[in-house]
């Protein structure tokens, strides 16, 4: 029994090792998938005899066409809603240095660039009640 124990440890070590290398060989067959050619896959097909109607074009979803004027459009809609978002932290910063009126200038420029900014109708709110308090 006293054997055993004194080689339990070094069993366990080998066990581990035979699994880590049984498992590096499996993972070093996976084949990686950038290593596809869709080239040659659809040669293959073709040689099956399959229309080539029937088969997708799979590298066209690697390349998509890009339709510029809506890009320029979601750019531009960015732009703006970045630049409302300069303005309402200019203006969060002036309410609460008490410049009530250059505050709501600020924000009435960010509606310009964003009226469905939320966050430019309640500052603005907020301001004109604290206006009508004092």
């Amino acid at each position: 029994m006293s054997k055993v124990k004194k080689l339990l440890p070094t069993i366990k070590i080998l066990v581990v090792l035979l699994i880590l290398l049984t498992a590096g060989y499996y993972a070093s067959n996976i084949p990686f998938t950038s290593s596809v050619d869709f080239s040659t896959m659809r040669k293959n097909i073709s040689s099956l005899g399959i229309k080539s109607d029937a088969v997708p074009d799979l590298t066209a979803s690697l390349t998509p066409e890009i339709d510029e004027p809506v890009a320029g459009e979601k750019r531009n809609k960015e732009v703006n809603e970045s630049r409302a978002r300069v303005y309402v932290e200019s203006a969060t910063n002036d309410y609460y240095r008490g410049s009530y009126e250059e505050a709501l200038r600020r924000l009435d420029r960010a509606r310009i660039y964003d009226p469905s900014n939320f966050s430019i109708f309640k500052l603005s709110g907020q301001i004109f009640f604290e206006k009508n308090k004092i």
